[in-house]
């Protein structure tokens, strides 16, 4: 997102190492981490953890337009975030549009779900924000727990099915394409 401290680099270190021993001391994402791989049950998957201050968007788009997927991440207990997700997905339909690339899976994962009822500082609606962010983006949301690990292996998995089958749909358009162009170079030497 554009919006730092919502949990990105925890859950990249999650993501990654399941045993990592969480700490509260963690530092802002400057820019770029270097990749990772993770392996999921559809093969391997490369991870980019990116800052999420403002300053940094040129530097994430740039990488954005090379991505395969994107997990936007806010955290319950900072509303900021929720308007920060929303403008990363209008911020990715525009990137996507004017790459003339096609669409890429996103998915809203919504952090810190342990603090619910726990913590004076959470929001009251983020569960309305989130079916909002969701539905007006038709993206899925996951609720996830750096802190506790919880939902960030559920969360991946989802990303590799939605890529998976969004590619999959690509080749379907575009063998539909092809056979439609060779029919029609086929009727029109024919005649």
């Amino acid at each position: 997102t554009h919006y730092s401290y919502v949990g990105k680099t925890s859950i990249f270190q999650r993501a990654v190492d399941p045993k990592w021993k969480f700490t509260h001391e963690m530092l802002a994402t400057i820019a770029i981490s270097k990749p990772v791989v993770k392996r999921t049950s559809e093969g391997p998957m490369k991870l980019w953890d990116c800052g999420g201050q403002e300053r940094f968007f040129n530097i994430t788009s740039a990488f954005l337009r090379q991505a395969d997927a994107c997990i936007i991440v806010s955290s319950l207990d900072n509303k900021t975030s929720f308007d920060s997700a929303s403008r990363w997905m209008s911020d990715i339909r525009n990137i996507v549009k004017s790459k003339q690339k096609e669409a890429i899976p996103v998915v809203f994962v919504i952090n810190k779900i342990d603090l619910d009822g726990k913590n004076e500082f959470v929001m009251k609606d983020w569960k309305a924000q989130e079916e909002r962010i969701s539905r007006k983006y038709d993206v899925p949301a996951y609720r996830v727990s750096a802190l506790l690990n919880t939902g960030i292996h559920e969360m991946l998995e989802g990303v590799v099915v939605l890529e998976k089958k969004m590619r999959q749909e690509r080749l379907r358009r575009r063998s539909s394409l092809m056979r439609k162009l060779m029919r029609r170079k086929s009727s029109s030497s024919s005649i």
